[in-house]
């Protein structure tokens, strides 16, 4: 599972900072941070259209205020917002607009974040070569508390590809670049899973379950739903390579019903699978719930019914 560079970030973050009262906006750039940070909340909450419609606002606004950051940051949250809805079409275009504009400044707004969600793109077209070209030009542009995010997708693409030496070795510079203060919990969090993948691979299980139990500490302070599905596939795979079938198959059940959330049906068939071979061990009993899911995807679809 390759996650996307983040949204929005330096002026959400700017916005809820503490001090003392700024002077205020004037109507319509406070407008358009407004309709940014209404879109940050729904896209987290994996309610995509709503943060669309939004984020579209908010460039309507930045128009009009003619706030370059702005109409950058509007642009490169729509195109990520299009790219989590499958549009990949609409999202290529806003993407581009973004980058053509940022490209435009000496100071390049979001650059970083741009170069890595038309990485994400380019890997959702079946496109890995560009996906990889794009996130290596994301981390040459992000600044240290940025990189985090690009350098594990760029591991996870090279170990796909069975690029192992290049694999470890981004693996390794990922969990340095998590502990850059100002790195977002939910790319730390990342970075712990992808240490404790690397451990597993090294035969460390020690290692790999002490960084998994931090993962997951993160990933359930942010409620981050993809992250928590991620780690917990993997915590089943540490505890079924120690024999621990019960365990690793409510870890299995919880990964399912994350992974069905998310709407991410490669993830479901994966974990279903595994479930199914469990399942000849005793656990779980039934099948037949899953099963229902993953024939019927709206039988579980809560971020869909909390969307507008």
């Amino acid at each position: 599972m390759f996650r996307g560079g983040f949204l929005a970030v330096s002026v959400l973050a700017g916005l809820m900072a503490c001090g003392p009262v700024p002077p205020q906006d004037p109507f319509n750039l406070a407008q358009a941070k407004d309709n940014l940070n209404k879109g940050h909340h729904w896209y987290l909450r994996g309610c995509h259209r709503e943060a669309s419609r939004f984020f579209g606002e908010g460039l309507a606004y930045a128009r009009l205020a003619d706030s370059v950051p702005l109409i950058v940051m509007s642009h490169n949250s729509m195109g990520a917002a299009f790219l989590a809805q499958g549009r990949l079409n609409e999202a290529a275009v806003k993407l581009s607009e973004a980058l053509e504009l940022s490209l435009s400044v000496p100071e390049h707004p979001e650059l970083d974040s741009i170069y890595g969600n038309l990485g994400s793109l380019a890997f959702e077209a079946g496109r890995p070569k560009d996906a990889e070209e794009f996130w290596q030009e994301a981390l040459n542009s992000a600044p240290p508390h940025r990189q985090t995010v690009y350098l594990a997708n760029l591991a996870r693409l090279y170990k796909s590809q069975s690029r192992e030496a290049e694999y470890l070795v981004r693996a390794d510079q990922c969990l340095t670049a998590s502990q850059t203060k100002g790195t977002a919990a939910a790319a730390r969090a990342d970075a712990l899973a992808l240490g404790a993948q690397v451990a597993l691979d090294r035969g460390d299980s020690q290692l790999a379950e002490t960084y998994l139990n931090e993962a997951l500490n993160l990933d359930r302070e942010t409620e981050n739903p993809v992250g928590l599905a991620q780690d917990l596939e993997l915590q089943a795979e540490l505890q079924l390579a120690h024999g621990q079938i019960r365990e690793g198959a409510q870890s299995l059940d919880r990964a399912f019903y994350l992974w069905a959330a998310v709407g991410h049906r490669e993830a479901v068939t994966r974990v279903f699978a595994l479930l199914e071979k469990t399942s000849r061990q005793g656990f779980p009993k039934e099948l037949a719930h899953y099963l229902e899911v993953i024939k019927n995807p709206e039988a579980f679809d809560p971020l869909g019914q909390a969307c507008p």
